[in-house]
């Protein structure tokens, strides 16, 4: 994305809070950013008008700020009805509703918080401010039972940021009775890498994979020279810094993030610490894969990100020498490097802070990635021990199951839409109003499961065709999880949209790519197929003169509906 536009929907006044917020975007994402903020108060006017300027020009995000006081009368903190504000709320939970159906591109609902001192009106047996907690935890809550319900739109914990810096500091003062500001521009530094962290989370930016140092990184001191006995490591300090290291890391892994080593070291003398120092967290079945030894770390750096089949800007370095993180910066351009607190008793408050670590919560499926890579790397280890590529892939028994998408995996495709990056032809965003808009245009939308010897039966690619002015077949998107790359699965998705394509007659089948810096693995895809490009971003192969032959090593099967292929 090479530019970004966030629309702030909100009761209160964002205007002279937008610029701080956009220099914090434009910083931690390097993303140009533009935010637009509408006449404050006037948006669910504009959102029932389907004619407005609100709908004039499509946003990217629109994120829904209001706060606890939004639902209140103006300036009323004090003897709050909370009765009345519950009916507010309702009317606000319907306006979301209607959003959602309006509006393209992507939602964020702000959590309901507040910084000014509330009262209810009447609170018999308990104490303000547990009322107003309930009061809030019943809102939030229903919040995210809405997030999850309506497509394509998220949930954002404000409320972290108003904890981080205090409610004092967040809270506009005069400001908000000046210009009706909602919070102080302490609060807007601190909410734009919030945000920042958010983007990247719903984008799947965020770091996927740590390559973590290990002398004075996760224990104190030098293996080699001091010996096992002589690191830094247990429950006394110094060595309970690297123990608070240890369990910071370990919560990442937790939450889907792998964890990799890259260290200069004899390997059976670091392997051999980390499985018998008994107060290691992190032993060395953690780690998807290692490279110690004594080799430029970026050459190792290189070498991990296409062994786990990841972008360098999935990737972020955790090494205490400032000469080592220079040298990956240099020679690995894209790799988040950060510089570490000089006391690394600071560093987990340090690293929790880095947008490339956002999360909002943690599933099944995260926790289980770490296992995902150890099993790509068990089928390195089969492809490379096979004695041809042919071998290899005959013997993972693959099949591939397509059709076309319904209400049961609408969700995943438009999750593989928003989020995947590297194997997306032309990085197009489609939230669920504009799959609406394509079904209704005439295009089709196909879904694509992989199963295989081990067991995975999920979608793994989403594929959009429409038919083209003069007779041919145009694939508008593919995208493909990156995970079944090297397995020829494109091969067997355009033999399918080849077969469909001379079936109903069309006289060629299109592609389209473009190209960024992410998305390279996918460059190639049409001219390795023997399409002939037309143009800087399309590519045509004539039909039915022109076949793409299936992979032998897949076996097919039509889901539901399809025209019959040849």
């Amino acid at each position: 994305m090479k530019h970004c536009q966030i629309t702030i929907l909100s009761a209160a006044n964002w205007d002279i809070l937008a610029p701080v917020i956009e220099g914090q975007l434009r910083e931690l994402t390097g993303i140009d950013t533009s935010i637009n903020t509408p006449a404050f108060g006037q948006y669910p006017l504009l959102i029932r008008n389907t004619h407005s300027a609100l709908y004039e020009l499509p946003q990217d995000y629109w994120v829904f700020a209001e706060r606890l006081e939004d639902f209140l009368p103006a300036f009323a903190f004090y003897l709050v009805d909370e009765a009345a504000v519950w009916d507010r709320f309702q009317e606000y939970l319907a306006l979301l509703r209607l959003a959602r159906s309006n509006l393209s591109g992507h939602m964020i609902i702000h959590a309901i918080d507040h910084t000014r001192r509330i009262y209810p009106a009447d609170t018999p047996g308990e104490t303000n401010g547990q009322s107003i907690a309930k009061l809030l935890t019943r809102m939030n809550g229903t919040l995210q039972e809405l997030c999850t319900h309506l497509e394509d739109t998220s949930y954002l914990p404000v409320e972290r940021v108003i904890e981080r810096i205090g409610r004092d500091h967040a809270d506009p003062g005069k400001y908000y009775l000046l210009g009706r500001s909602p919070y102080s521009q302490a609060f807007a530094m601190a909410y734009g890498a919030h945000l920042a962290g958010h983007l990247l989370s719903v984008t799947e930016r965020t770091v996927r994979a740590l390559v973590l140092d290990l002398d004075n990184t996760l224990w104190g001191g030098n293996i080699g020279d001091d010996g096992l006995a002589g690191i830094d490591l247990g429950q006394d300090y110094p060595g309970n810094q690297y123990l608070a290291v240890q369990q910071f890391i370990k919560s990442l892994q937790r939450r889907g993030i792998v964890l990799t080593l890259c260290s200069k070291n004899e390997d059976s003398i670091a392997s051999t610490a980390i499985s018998q120092h008994p107060d290691m967290i992190l032993r060395n079945e953690d780690f998807v894969d290692k490279r110690i030894n004594w080799a430029p770390k970026s050459r190792n750096i290189r070498e991990l990100s296409t062994a786990l089949r990841l972008g360098l800007s999935s990737m972020l370095v955790i090494d205490d020498n400032p000469v080592e993180r220079h040298e990956i910066r240099t020679n690995c351009p894209g790799v988040l490097v950060p510089d570490l607190p000089q006391d690394v008793s600071e560093w987990p408050q340090f690293l929790a802070a880095l947008p490339g670590l956002y999360k909002d919560d943690s599933t099944a499926t995260d926790t289980a990635k770490s296992e995902k890579y150890q099993l790509m790397r068990t089928l390195d280890t089969l492809e490379h021990e096979a004695p041809t590529r042919e071998a290899f892939l005959e013997s993972l028994a693959m099949t591939l199951a397509i059709g076309p998408m319904t209400q049961s995996t609408q969700k995943r495709a438009l999750q593989l839409f928003t989020k995947t990056n590297q194997f997306n032809t032309t990085t197009r965003r489609y939230a669920e109003a504009d799959i609406r808009k394509l079904i209704a245009a005439g295009a089709r939308i196909y879904t694509v499961r992989l199963r295989d010897r081990y067991g995975s039966d999920e979608i793994i690619a989403v594929t959009t065709t429409e038919a083209g002015p003069s007779g041919e077949l145009v694939i508008t998107s593919l995208v493909m999880s990156c995970r079944v790359m090297g397995r020829d699965v494109e091969t067997g998705i355009l033999a399918f949209l080849c077969e469909q394509a001379i079936a109903e007659g069309h006289s060629a089948l299109v592609g389209e790519i473009i190209c960024n810096e992410r998305n390279s693995p996918c460059h190639q895809l049409y001219e390795n197929h023997g399409f002939a490009r037309t143009d800087e971003t399309h590519f045509r192969l004539a039909l039915p003169g022109h076949r793409i032959a299936r992979p032998t090593w897949f076996r097919y099967e039509i889901v539901g509906h399809i025209s019959q292929v040849a």
